[in-house]
């Protein structure tokens, strides 16, 4: 990659990032949370494309962040219900401390 090609992706992501982060999660939960999981393993293991994800068949941004809590707790789930709803602070009842 060139110098110049990683600058303007660096611009883009200073301007966009997070609202691209928010609409990604918005418009499709498993593919969003797919990726999260693909940039968070570790360097060291590289991703098996027929390797299946628990979180591949899910279809409701519920279900993600169902299994989102069980497969990473309560903080991950509700920092991504945060990141969908585009609001910080605010838990929804259904992620509501038991």
């Amino acid at each position: 990659m060139s110098e110049s090609f990683l600058h303007d992706l660096h611009s883009f992501w200073e301007e966009q990032g997070p609202a691209v982060i928010r609409r990604a999660a918005r418009q499709s939960p498993s593919a969003f949370i797919r990726s999260m999981t693909i940039l968070l393993r570790p360097t060291t293991r590289f991703p098996d494309e027929d390797e299946h994800s628990e979180f591949d068949d899910l279809q409701t941004v519920e279900e993600v962040v169902e299994a989102t809590r069980q497969s990473l707790g309560e903080d991950v789930a509700r920092t991504l219900v945060d990141l969908v709803e585009g609001k910080k602070g605010r838990r929804p009842p259904r992620l509501a401390k038991r």
